[in-house]
């Protein structure tokens, strides 16, 4: 953006309406990247990590990915960056590819698709109640478990 001398704004607390409008982001890591994901927003993460911490990532960190979306996911959903200063090019490229209709927006938006299906709480009463009724006693049903 300095670079590219844009006028930026910062709209604090206009998040959730920002990114339903976006078609692809650039966040930090942490819980913004579950909104993205929420919104269904193709996400570029970049995590600031000095020099040290990236040499001994590979040898403290105990789970393949730092970005919650894909922990979550149990896949690399959001291409990950610890040292996005030095992989602003490859940002880049990964932002024009989740921009552009192609495959690789494709299979972003296929995942991000999934893994929000499996977060819906859309139908839990319905499914706490079946539960509860299969138990009940005139149902039939046997001790909750």
């Amino acid at each position: 953006v300095a670079r590219a001398a844009l006028p930026v704004e910062v709209l604090d607390g206009k998040a959730r309406t920002l990114l339903e409008a976006s078609r692809a982001a650039l966040a930090v890591s942490g819980t913004v990247t579950m909104e993205c994901l929420q919104a269904g927003v193709p996400t570029v993460v970049a995590y600031r990590v000095s020099a040290l911490g990236r040499a001994a990532m590979p040898h403290l960190l105990t789970v393949p990915r730092f970005t919650l979306a894909n922990l979550l996911a149990g896949e690399p959903i959001f291409p990950e960056h610890a040292d996005p200063e030095g992989d602003v090019d490859a940002m880049a490229g990964e932002l024009h590819a989740l921009l552009d209709e192609g495959p690789e927006r494709a299979r972003v938006l296929s995942c991000v698709s999934r893994i929000r299906e499996r977060l819906s709480t859309t139908g839990t009463y319905e499914r706490v109640a079946a539960v509860i009724e299969a138990h009940l006693p005139a149902a039939g049903g046997g001790p909750l478990p």
